[in-house]
């Protein structure tokens, strides 16, 4: 009977994973300052989703830029700029350079993930010099900004990338055939435990 219930639960807590992608690939022009950053409306699987965000990644004008960036901490924080609450950040070790939209690029990994609350804004952020920060004028990310500490700029987004990982529970389903067998194995060993114990109280 335990082996039986143990399999049902096993397939009630089965899940989907789905992975997104959202991003601006498209450099226009840089700028440079301090705490700049893009926010983002977090939606990728839906209401009700656990949502991790695992990497974020920013392109830089030059190979020099992207390695000064490297020493950089990102910060995420709730809402647009740096208004709302930091949540979570990443830096030295979890920094590589990579290429991304075709130029010098600086990913930072959020070892685990961080968990975000679906269907709302928030900004991840290069805390203190963003030296020549790669940006389009075209609103190329209909769903966020580049953000300059606390303030949005507007319609510029920074070129950048950011990989999402999200749970949803699968319904269980009740397969007839399957779910019948499993019912009647139960009801089976039931009554023959009570005609066991029946014989023995005789």
């Amino acid at each position: 009977m335990t082996a039986i219930l143990a399999g049902s639960l096993a397939i009630c807590e089965s899940a989907l994973a789905i992975n997104l992608t959202i991003g601006n690939p498209n450099p226009e022009d840089f700028l440079s300052g301090n705490d700049y950053g893009q926010s983002f409306r977090n939606d990728p699987a839906g209401s009700g989703a656990t949502i991790l965000l695992n990497d974020w990644t920013f392109g830089f004008n030059t190979t020099n830029d992207a390695n000064n960036a490297l020493g950089n901490t990102l910060s995420i924080y709730s809402g647009i700029g740096k208004n709302g609450t930091a949540i979570a950040s990443a830096s030295a070790p979890n920094t590589a350079l990579v290429t991304f939209g075709g130029v010098d690029s600086v990913k930072w990994t959020f070892v685990g993930g961080v968990s975000l609350i679906d269907n709302l804004d928030y900004t991840v952020v290069i805390e203190g010099s963003s030296s020549a920060l790669l940006v389009s004028f075209s609103d190329d990310y209909a769903n966020g900004d580049l953000t300059s500490g606390a303030s949005s700029t507007g319609v510029i987004d920074a070129v950048f990338e950011g990989n999402f990982s999200a749970t949803t529970p699968v319904p269980f389903e009740f397969e007839a055939s399957g779910g019948l067998a499993m019912l009647g194995g139960a009801w089976l060993l039931r009554k023959r435990f009570q005609k066991k114990t029946d014989k023995s109280q005789t």
